[in-house]
C-alpha cells in the first residue's frame, strides 16, 4: 500500500481481514463530505466491531502527557509524547477503554498495552482513531477539518499523516 492510503485497500471480506489491521478511514480522505477531511487514521481489525477490546500499544516508548475520560464524541483518549532523534512527536489514541479499568500514566513502553479498542459514543463500530502530531499538542480537536491541504501540510493540532510517518520512521 502507499504511505498516503495505508492499507485501506484491504476489504473486510479479505482472507486476512481478521488478522491485519487496516485503515478504514485514512488521513484526509473525504469519506464523509458533511464532516470534511479526516485528521487521523481509523484502524480496524476484521469488520464492524470485531476488534472490540483488542489491546493497543504505543507506537514507540514515551510518556503519557494527557488523558481525557469520557470526552464528548471521543470517549477516552490517551496522548503519549515521544522524544526521538528526528524530533518530538505526540501520538493520540481515541475511542479507547482502559486496561484493568485504569488510564495509563507515566512512562510507557511499546511492548506494553496502554488501552483497549473501545467506542466512545456507540454511533459507529469499534475502532482506534490514531493521530501523530508534531510537537506536544494535546488539544483534542474535532477529528475533521473543512478544508484539505497538501500532503506536507499540518492539521490544526499539528497532525501529520500517521501512515506516512510510520512508513518513514
Amino acid at each position: 500500500p502507499s504511505a498516503s492510503t495505508g492499507c485501506y485497500w484491504l476489504s473486510s471480506a479479505s482472507e486476512d481481514a481478521k488478522k491485519v489491521w487496516r485503515d478504514v478511514q485514512p488521513y484526509q480522505r473525504n469519506e464523509l463530505p458533511s464532516y470534511g477531511y479526516h485528521l487521523g487514521a481509523d484502524y480496524n481489525l476484521g469488520s464492524g466491531s470485531d476488534d472490540k477490546g483488542k489491546l493497543i500499544y504505543p507506537a514507540e516508548d514515551g510518556v503519557v502527557i494527557s488523558v481525557e475520560e469520557n470526552y464528548p464524541g471521543w470517549g477516552n483518549i490517551v496522548f503519549v509524547r515521544h522524544d526521538t532523534s528526528f524530533g518530538v512527536y505526540t501520538t493520540m489514541y481515541a475511542h479507547v477503554d482502559w486496561v484493568k479499568g485504569m488510564p495509563p500514566s507515566g512512562e510507557v513502553s511499546k511492548n506494553r498495552a496502554i488501552a483497549k479498542v473501545g467506542n466512545g459514543n456507540d454511533l459507529y463500530p469499534y475502532h482506534l482513531h490514531f493521530e501523530v502530531r508534531e510537537g506536544t499538542s494535546t488539544v483534542v480537536g474535532t477529528g475533521y477539518t473543512s478544508s484539505q491541504w497538501g500532503e506536507a501540510a499540518i492539521g490544526p493540532q499539528n497532525q501529520i499523516n500517521p501512515n506516512q510517518f510510520i512508513a518513514e520512521h
